[in-house]
């Protein structure tokens, strides 16, 4: 019953996303892992090498905030 309650779940998950897509979180295409000795490293989530914490942003005003209050603008 647990199998079909999260299979449920993901599908309205979604849907929801499809409805309000402004609004749905949206990964960014990196990951972070906590290494010891150095800290958090970030790693570019391409190829088979998948590792860490998928990093996501949750609204589009988000990701535009990252860019307009960065300190090192590209």
């Amino acid at each position: 019953m647990a199998a079909v309650r999260a299979r449920l779940g993901w599908w309205l998950r979604r849907l929801a996303d499809r409805i309000d897509y402004p609004h749905a979180p949206k990964a960014i295409g990196y990951s972070f892992t906590f290494e010891e000795g150095i800290g958090i490293v970030f790693h570019e989530r391409r190829g088979a090498e998948k590792r860490g914490c998928p990093l996501w942003y949750l609204q589009d005003s988000d990701y535009e905030r990252a860019h307009t209050e960065a300190i090192n603008r590209v």
